[in-house]
């Protein structure tokens, strides 16, 4: 049959085609980026349209994915690459181009274990971005635009801040939305100084301490709650309003993966003295 040989052949051009499309991704050339795990509410964006996330589903350029109430995904690249996303977070990804995933981190927060058969990634936020080619690493992005990059193993390359270009294992960054930025060693707690204000009988106390860079920092008492945030420092300075008599305070610190750290106590206002802080115990919590 005269049909037979321009069959054969085109079979032939198709199967090496696909092997060198094999040999490609294989040697270091991009591949898809796969959900492959859903737990809860999680969706994906592309071009407006939103659907919830299903295992296999293949991200391209432009493709958004967020995860709600309870809503956890994992997406993986490659043999052993993965992207964890814990409730609450949108990431979009932004490019795959030269075996670099493009993923910028919108909010919430993530956990990325990159090798090299998976190609390497960047993670941004906003100008600032760290990229790894064989680390493993958790970043997050507050409500304040706050970016916290944690480099558990291997070394990430800053780019978008003056003062910081290499984050090293063990290592933690915390980048404000002005443009500071903080590097010090991760914490296994929160640590929380407070030296209690001096005696006075004013209605309104301030109260200054020092704990992580960035962390958010709240002093509930019985007429509500008053926040703020540590600079890049560590230091803060909340100005919290007395009733007369006892006045029962709670002082919380967190970080952006959920660390926590507390004092309690009582802080005392009475006609003619100052109020004064007893009874404080910590407890070092987690939530």
């Amino acid at each position: 049959m005269r049909w037979a040989a321009p069959v054969v052949v085109v079979v032939l051009i198709l199967a090496a085609l696909a092997a060198l499309v094999r040999y490609t991704a294989a040697d270091g050339g991009p591949g898809p980026l796969v959900v492959e795990e859903v737990q809860g509410d999680v969706r994906r964006v592309r071009e407006g349209d939103e659907i919830h996330a299903q295992l296999g589903m293949h991200l391209r350029p432009g493709d958004r994915v967020s995860t709600g109430p309870g809503g956890r995904a994992t997406l993986t690249r490659g043999g052993s690459s993965s992207l964890r996303l814990s409730e609450g977070t949108s990431v979009e990804l932004s490019g795959i181009d030269d075996g670099v995933i493009e993923l910028q981190l919108q909010r919430g927060r993530l956990r990325a274990r990159v090798r090299p058969d998976g190609g390497a990634l960047r993670v941004a936020n906003a100008e600032r971005s760290v990229l790894a080619t064989s680390a493993t690493f958790d970043a997050a992005v507050d409500a304040d635009g706050v970016l916290t990059v944690e480099a558990q193993e291997g070394e990430l390359a800053v780019s978008g801040l003056t003062d910081v270009a290499r984050l090293q294992p063990g290592q933690r960054l915390v980048a404000f939305a002005d443009g500071s930025s903080a590097v010090e060693p991760i914490p296994t707690q929160l640590l929380l100084e407070v030296p209690w204000p001096d005696p006075s009988p004013a209605e309104l106390v301030t109260v200054v301490g020092r704990t992580a860079a960035g962390v958010e920092v709240r002093l509930k008492t019985s007429r509500g709650e008053v926040q703020g945030r540590a600079d890049a420092r560590g230091g803060f300075s909340l100005e919290v309003p007395l009733e007369p008599g006892d006045n029962q305070v709670e002082l919380i610190v967190t970080d952006a993966l959920d660390r926590q750290h507390r004092q309690v106590g009582t802080l005392v206002r009475t006609p003619g003295r100052a109020p004064n802080i007893r009874d404080i115990h910590v407890d070092y919590g987690a939530r």
